[in-house]
């Protein structure tokens, strides 16, 4: 019989290969969604003193548990759409893809904000309001 011997590197090509698989079509918006999360993470340290306010561990804690949920939303959409729409509606509706864009355009109003806040510029605020204005002209909201 043959024994599997589970070391720590063949379990993380595992779980690896598993979320490859599943974002094999997606993989753009994962990408641009780390992307985006990591340039948040970047100009929000930045910005920090600039508010005011101190750099702790503990505000960089909060990014990792961001980073599982809005991955795990948006892979749970496309899960959802492969296995639950029948096979003529699979892939059409983008359901990943669509979670993906909210998360990654929440993830740029922040990078516009922390860019105000580092800089000065009235231009962001602008930036901002034109992008909430644009996102609710087409969501609705």
């Amino acid at each position: 019989m043959y024994k599997i011997t589970w070391t720590l590197p063949k379990v993380i090509y595992g779980v690896g290969g598993a979320i490859a698989s599943l974002t094999n079509d997606i993989q753009s918006a994962v990408v641009g969604l780390l992307i985006c999360m990591t340039a948040d993470t970047v100009l929000g340290l930045i910005a920090a003193p600039y508010r005011q306010q101190r750099r702790t561990s503990t505000d960089l804690r909060k990014v990792v548990p961001k980073m599982i949920t809005y991955l795990s939303a948006g892979l749970l959409a496309h899960v959802c759409e492969i296995m639950v729409f029948p096979s003529w509606a699979s892939g059409s509706l983008e359901l990943g893809r669509i979670v993906f864009s909210f998360f990654a355009g929440i993830e740029v109003m922040s990078c516009f904000e922390n860019l105000k806040d580092i800089t000065g510029f009235r231009a962001f605020d602008y930036l901002t309001l034109n992008f909430k204005k644009h996102i609710e002209d087409k969501i609705g909201l």
